[in-house]
């Protein structure tokens, strides 16, 4: 079977909705939708990669836009909920972006999701305590704890820019088994030269075994 490449797929999708500006058709409804689930499945590509997981910020902004151009077309809004939810799931380093992305799912959802809307609380929440400079108030919202300075919005301006280094870095370094560790070790030093002080995974997490 031959293997789809995403990326020229979006690229192809992206060049066909360049030009428009108010969709009004179903033609221009499939265009978006195309696009929309093309940066989906790019960004699920890149955290499959290992190394490319640095450009889904940027691509789950992205499908953002489709979605919003989408919104008054009732037949997308299933799809816009399907496309939020995968994208959710590979953009953890992005709080804020994360709660855009929760209400949009909320929004068109046809049901209502009590579990989701808790969790956009949670992030809520969390974000706010972090804006405020009391991180020591933020929750930990998963059974592995992260470094509260993940939440404040210096880090999510710059971690793309901090992972996009550290790829470059391990570029010639095999993925597979234990390169987590070289990613963390890697992506606490580049955050040293923003000012941010960084605590792995393994370190939030003693006795923890991560591979």
């Amino acid at each position: 079977m031959e293997q789809i490449d995403y990326n020229q797929a979006l690229e192809q999708a992206r060049n066909d909705v360049e030009a428009i500006f108010e969709p009004m058709t179903s033609e221009h409804r499939n265009l978006l939708e195309e696009a929309m689930c093309g940066c989906v499945l790019v960004a699920e590509e890149n955290l499959r990669d290992q190394k490319s997981g640095w450009k889904n910020g940027k691509l789950a902004r992205e499908m953002l836009g489709y979605a919003q151009k989408l919104i008054n077309f009732e037949e997308s809004h299933k799809l816009i909920e399907d496309c939020c939810y995968r994208m959710r799931e590979v953009i953890y380093k992005h709080p804020r972006l994360s709660i855009e992305i929760m209400e949009m799912e909320l929004q068109v959802g046809v049901e209502e999701d009590e579990a989701l809307r808790s969790k956009l609380e949670d992030y809520k929440y969390n974000v706010s305590c972090a804006d405020r400079g009391e991180l020591d108030k933020i929750k930990q919202l998963s059974m592995l704890k992260s470094d509260p300075v993940e939440w404040t919005a210096l880090w999510e301006q710059i971690i793309d820019d901090v992972d996009m280094e550290v790829a470059e870095e391990l570029k010639d370094e095999p993925g597979g088994m234990g390169f987590c560790h070289m990613v963390w070790s890697v992506r606490r030093r580049v955050l040293s030269k923003y000012g941010i002080e960084w605590r792995s995974p393994s370190t939030m997490n003693r006795g923890v075994m991560f591979d």
